[in-house]
């Protein structure tokens, strides 16, 4: 149940449903350190971000800021920075020739450029 409130709360939020915004956050609050995680395979990242988020379109910044930052905490101590409101800027992206393996190619050691990859996916 909670992954949903997690995503009602992010459409409320964009669409500027005050009164729903208001009831949902009533919901999350306390759960606000916890992680949303649908059965097991869909993780959301920390309520804290979903909550931060409502509270900043209510105008409460000050709590939104203070939300915000309980997720920044809470994704990085569960080695999720992606889900953080803060780019991480300390590591390459997945994708940038930095992050590529010191050893050998890239290109050799990723499944889509082996021949058997390519005869089966064109």
């Amino acid at each position: 149940m909670l992954p949903g409130y997690v995503y009602a709360t992010l459409v409320t939020a964009e669409l500027g449903r005050i009164a729903d915004l208001a009831g949902l956050l009533e919901r999350l609050a306390p759960f606000r350190d916890e992680h949303a995680i649908g059965s097991g395979v869909a993780y959301l990242g920390p309520v804290a971000l979903a909550v931060g988020r409502g509270a900043v379109a209510l105008g409460r910044l000050d709590d939104g800021v203070e939300h915000l930052e309980v997720a920044t905490t809470l994704a990085a101590s569960a080695g999720r920075p992606g889900s953080s409101p803060k780019p991480d800027t300390t590591s390459p992206p997945p994708c940038s020739p930095a992050a590529a393996p010191a050893t050998g190619t890239a290109r050799a050691q990723r499944p889509w450029n082996s021949p058997v990859w390519s005869r089966r996916w064109g």
